[in-house]
């Protein structure tokens, strides 16, 4: 089906796919959170394109991200889908709250990718010179 002004709300599950899905939104919610076998998938990739994001109880796949999402402020996490829906609609009925949660998550990308930048600059200070062929 094709996506109009008229949708609110598209479920998608295309892997590998998702970044069309996440331009095109504001917030989202990682699937695979809310259930204990699945254990979520990455938040990174909603916050990467400065969309709130919310997820379950459930994301053992990226604990320690999902962790410092939630103590960063970045990520809202949710119990079930009562929780789930009343905060989607708390978000989206209040426009400083959801471009909030947006700054938070594009500000908390911009910092994933500055360590991962000072990683890559401390290794190649260890690297030997490469010598001309």
């Amino acid at each position: 089906e094709n996506i109009t002004e008229i949708h609110d709300i598209f479920l998608a599950e295309p892997l590998g796919e998702m970044g069309l899905f996440y331009r095109l939104s504001q917030l989202t919610f990682v699937g695979g959170s809310l259930v204990e076998d699945v254990g979520g998938h990455n938040p990174l990739e909603p916050a990467a394109l400065e969309n709130a994001v919310l997820f379950g109880p459930h994301m053992a796949n990226c604990r320690d991200l999902a962790d410092d999402m939630l103590a960063r402020g970045v990520a809202i996490q949710v119990s079930n889908a009562e929780e789930l829906a009343g905060s989607v609609s708390n978000i989206l009925k209040n426009p400083d709250s959801l471009s909030g949660h947006q700054e938070k998550s594009q500000a908390f990308v911009d910092g994933q990718i500055r360590v991962a930048e000072d990683v890559l600059n401390h290794l190649s200070d260890l690297l030997p010179e490469r010598m001309a062929d």
